[in-house]
């Protein structure tokens, strides 16, 4: 934190606004958004609870990714970002259908925008031979197969599911391959203690990016 605070300035005020007292937020949110916000996204039920302290009259955009079990557990926040925006976007026709039927979301507000990667032309994508040049730096053997995976190591990306893939593809095949997970977090060392207790530890790794 101490490294980031000093190395970007920038992200000085939004860092430090999540240890903000309640009582002072209002206070020091004029500093934080200054004082012609013209309008809000919300882009995750995990930080509508910032709609509790924003009491101006602005047009507020809510976005959700989440699925139904998070959805629960946010419901104070759900529901006053359902209540307070003029649009309500679902990153997948799933999440909306959750929205819809078990939140009871008018779905005229309602839009899907199912998230996406773009197509990368610049710089191109790598042929087997860089593949296999840069699974030897790494020292894993150029003909094992690598599954990947990206996220914070946290229940709602599910890595448990991600050690218990290894296992099932450990069962149905003898090709060589190894799992890879890219994101440290709160859950690692419990997934690495589940990969060795399932002896998988040589076939799963948990990484920082």
């Amino acid at each position: 934190m101490v490294r980031l605070l000093t190395n970007f300035p920038a992200l000085r005020q939004p860092l430090k606004s999540a240890h903000i007292p309640k009582a002072n937020w209002k206070l020091n949110s004029a500093n934080l958004t200054g004082p012609d916000v013209k309008a809000i996204l919300v882009n995750s039920v995990a930080s509508g609870g910032f709609l509790r302290h924003w009491h101006e009259e602005t047009a507020i955009i809510s976005y959700f990714h989440e699925m139904p079990k998070l959805l629960r557990q946010y419901r104070e926040n759900l529901s006053e970002m359902t209540k307070r925006s003029s649009v309500i976007i679902a990153g997948s026709g799933a999440v909306r259908s959750a929205l819809r039927d078990e939140f009871s979301v008018d779905n005229d507000r309602l839009r899907s925008v199912c998230g996406f990667i773009e197509h990368q032309t610049d710089p191109p994508s790598l042929d087997f031979a860089d593949k296999r040049v840069a699974k030897q730096a790494l020292g894993i053997d150029p003909d094992t197969f690598l599954i990947t995976a990206c996220g914070v190591a946290h229940w709602r990306k599910s890595p448990k599911r991600f050690v218990q893939v290894a296992d099932h593809l450990r069962k149905k095949t003898s090709r060589s391959f190894k799992f890879v997970w890219i994101g440290g977090g709160p859950d690692q060392k419990k997934c690495e203690e589940l990969a060795r207790q399932m002896e998988l530890d040589q076939l799963v790794d948990f990484t920082w990016l």
